[in-house]
């Protein structure tokens, strides 16, 4: 029979590729018996959903620095490379 601890790595690689045949009929086997592991698959199919919606829409704002970051930061980094102090 397969372990809690299997079933969850199966269940976690299961959101990223699909399962072998043999590999999701142990694991729903698994599943019908094991309330831990079913609540495990609520919660981590949950969490996929929300970082998929956040990076959806991390992906669509404009996520580039502006001019006046960009231009503190390269002065910050040649003072760090000169080792002189602002």
């Amino acid at each position: 029979m397969l372990t809690c601890r299997r079933a969850t790595e199966r269940l976690s690689r299961s959101l990223d590729v699909p399962l072998p045949v043999v590999e999701k009929i142990g694991m729903e086997g698994h599943m019908l018996l094991c309330g831990h592991c079913r609540r495990f698959r609520r919660q981590i199919v949950i969490l996929d959903a929300i970082c998929k919606d956040v990076g959806d829409r991390i992906a669509g704002e404009e996520t580039a620095l502006p001019a006046s970051a960009r231009q503190r930061i390269v002065a910050a980094l040649a003072q760090s490379e000169t080792g002189s102090e602002p």
